[in-house]
């Protein structure tokens, strides 16, 4: 009798053990809330992935994501959360998922914001952004295009900061007359972090001629030969400033004596088959008698070819302040271009006859 009760015992004691190592030990899964400023981020899509799964979702309302049934393991967590100007934060960290489900709560530090420009011009243009206040800063990234499918595959990458206090960058890179998107991306010892919003800025429509008003005398222009025919003078009632260039060969006993300026102008100013227009003020008191002239070019400098002129000042020219244009079609330089400024009276010139020629108002801008 004895016997047989220890032998039923064992059994039912095995038994016992089998049943208890079928029940599961725990679901593995991940879940927790995101964040931002204390209050849920909803929509934000979540992601948990390695070498072998990718696990995707999307924050509720309440900013709660929740992965269940997955296999247990080292993963990295991504949450990207977007808004509608399309700056984003994109967070990672590695997790472990364990037999049971784990928590990870994210808070998401405020994102970088590209402020609107202070300074915009037609060449260039001041841009300023938020400090990051990320963990593990590695770097800034300032991308520029000409749309606004802006991103570091599309983008111009113009500059790179790796100091989170440099916020500022001014961009000379531009055109006059353009439109350019801007973004900053932001890159921590883990990888791309966030992006900024995007803006836009159209540049302003600029003068290719440096002081083309002469109210700073003659700087930025060079006199061909030394010529005490050309300087400044005073004149209230011209429409382009106060200070005017007088060309003035009354004073001169001998022909053929010629005033010249010039200035150069970079060629990459210039868009090859663009329209540009080149224009000027002036006023005229030159002799009928002679075929003087006082001519306004824009060359080639190379060659010297001539790109465009709006006219040549003879004595038909009006002795009242007259606006002259006229527009071009920017070939390929492949030297900076050349605005030159002549006055040339030509025989028969004695000396005593009035040629006086006044300047004012140069400009060349794309159209």
């Amino acid at each position: 009798m004895h016997s047989r009760l220890i032998i039923v015992y064992f059994f039912v004691l095995v038994g016992f053990q089998a049943c208890q190592s079928d029940e599961p030990e725990g679901i593995p899964g991940l879940t927790g809330i995101v964040t931002s400023l204390g209050e849920p981020v909803p929509n934000a899509a979540v992601t948990l992935s390695n070498d072998a799964v990718n696990y995707g979702q999307t924050t509720g309302l309440d900013g709660k994501f929740v992965f269940t049934g997955i296999d247990k393991g080292e993963y990295i967590l991504t949450v990207k959360a977007e808004d509608q100007n399309s700056k984003f934060i994109q967070y990672q960290k590695n997790v472990s998922v364990l037999s049971e489900t784990s928590e990870e709560d994210i808070e998401l530090p405020e994102g970088v914001t590209l402020l609107e420009p202070s300074k915009v011009t037609d060449s260039s243009v001041e841009l300023k952004w938020t400090k990051s206040t990320i963990p593990n800063f590695l770097e800034y990234k300032l991308y520029r295009h000409s749309t606004s499918g802006l991103d570091e595959a599309t983008g111009e990458l113009i500059h790179v900061a790796t100091n989170a206090n440099d916020t500022a960058f001014t961009d000379t890179e531009v055109m006059e007359s353009e439109t350019y998107y801007y973004r900053v991306f932001v890159r921590n010892t883990f990888g791309l972090y966030g992006g900024s919003n995007i803006i836009d800025i159209a540049t302003s429509v600029g003068n290719y001629v440096q002081n083309g008003d002469f109210e700073a005398d003659l700087d930025k222009w060079e006199l061909y030969t030394p010529d005490p025919c050309a300087a400044i003078a005073d004149d209230v009632t011209s429409p382009a400033g106060s200070k005017v260039l007088e060309l003035n060969m009354d004073i001169q006993s001998e022909a053929n004596i010629s005033a010249e300026l010039l200035q150069y102008i970079s060629q990459n100013k210039f868009i090859p088959g663009e329209t540009y227009v080149m224009s000027f003020w002036a006023k005229a008191e030159v002799p009928v008698s002679s075929s003087a002239a006082a001519s306004i070019m824009l060359r080639h400098s190379a060659t010297w070819m001539t790109v465009a002129t709006p006219t040549s000042l003879t004595s038909s020219s009006s002795k009242q302040w007259t606006k002259y244009t006229t527009e071009f079609i920017a070939p390929t330089f492949t030297s900076p271009a050349l605005i030159t400024i002549e006055a040339d009276p030509y025989l028969p010139f004695t000396g005593t006859e009035t040629y006086r020629v006044l300047l004012d108002g140069f400009e060349i801008h794309r159209k």
